[in-house]
């Protein structure tokens, strides 16, 4: 693979997150379930680091977590930690353990998503003594992690659409 196509899939991923967070803030009363949010990001950025070396995942997490605290308004950095940890974690167990399939896309998205809503629950409502954490937990927190697992069915096969075209290789990562 020559280096043109290496950096213009790199700038399709950054394209993409991009995109994923407008879409995301910018239309999230057509993604509304009940009150609960999709972290369109998420899956995006799982299936993206299983895709790329552990140095362009952490990148790519980093800069997912930064759009998404940035266009929330948090301003606290939650999420560009997160999504740096969870871009590393897929990508170094695709890289020493795992293979890259939709299974293992499901499996890192399933966790990494209640992992970093129980975080963002226990940290941010627990901590700072919100009132009614478990029922915030129970109607809010878990229901956002669930619902965050269902776009993993769009991002994978796109990411691995994307990383074949620009590779020309099914499933080998030459980074």
């Amino acid at each position: 693979m020559s280096r043109k196509h290496l950096y213009l899939r790199r700038l399709v991923f950054a394209l993409l997150i991009v995109f994923t967070a407008v879409f995301q803030f910018s239309f999230s009363r057509y993604l509304d379930i009940g009150g609960v949010f999709p972290i369109l990001m998420l899956p995006l950025i799982v299936s993206i680091s299983m895709f790329e070396n552990s140095f362009y995942a952490i990148i790519f997490g980093f800069f997912a977590g930064v759009s998404i605290d940035i266009f929330s308004m948090s301003g606290d950095g939650f999420f560009s930690v997160c999504f740096t940890l969870a871009a590393f974690a897929s990508s170094s167990l695709i890289t020493f353990l795992m293979r890259r399939t939709f299974v293992s896309s499901l499996l890192f998205t399933v966790v990494s998503s209640f992992l970093i809503n129980l975080a963002y629950w226990l940290i941010i409502i627990v901590i700072k003594g919100y009132d009614s954490p478990f029922w915030l937990l129970l109607h809010k927190y878990i229901p956002t992690a669930v619902s965050t697992i269902i776009p993993i069915i769009v991002f994978y096969p796109l990411i691995k659409l994307i990383f074949e075209h620009f590779s020309g290789k099914e499933g080998k990562n030459e980074n």
